[in-house]
């Protein structure tokens, strides 16, 4: 059964860890996936950014729109959907990316919908014996301090045995 490491604070989070999501992110905004959409690549690259430096203040609609879209800091959320239309066009891109990648990456960046929070799901190397078949079927979110909203995960590698 995997272990599960839960982040409640971006400190918590070794600079080696830190160096491996902000490669992972480089990799995935130049991606095919993402490569056409400068907003979409901006987006995801400003959410994870304030993630890793603690600003989990500024991952709010209100602030991305202010900071990422140039809206006026009191505009209509309500009337004015442009951050939450390219959050789900982020979602959508970071599924696709994933369904398309072969190999198993290091972590796995992820948008919960209805959060501008990042989630990095972290693999883990199991005996094949005990390897789920589908790597993302059997993760299990595991939220600890829900204040700051950012979470590491481990989730096991699919294996390349068969099984028996």
């Amino acid at each position: 059964m995997p272990t599960t490491d839960a982040v409640s604070d971006p400190e918590e989070l070794n600079p080696e860890r830190v160096g491996i999501i902000r490669n992972h992110l480089q990799e995935v905004l130049a991606s095919n996936v993402f490569v056409g959409s400068k907003r979409a690549q901006g987006f995801l690259q400003l959410v994870v950014d304030h993630a890793l430096a603690g600003r989990l203040d500024n991952l709010r609609e209100r602030m991305i729109g202010a900071e990422m879209f140039g809206r006026p800091i009191d505009y209509d959320t309500a009337n004015d959907a442009v951050v939450r239309v390219k959050a789900s066009e982020v979602r959508k891109k970071l599924s696709q990316y994933y369904q398309e990648t072969r190999e198993t990456p290091a972590v796995r960046i992820e948008l919960p919908s209805g959060s501008y929070v990042p989630k990095f799901y972290w693999a883990v190397s199991q005996p094949a014996s005990v390897r789920a078949p589908d790597p993302l079927s059997s993760a299990q979110p595991v939220t600890s301090g829900e204040e700051s909203g950012v979470t590491l995960e481990n989730q096991p590698q699919a294996s390349t045995q068969p099984h028996l």
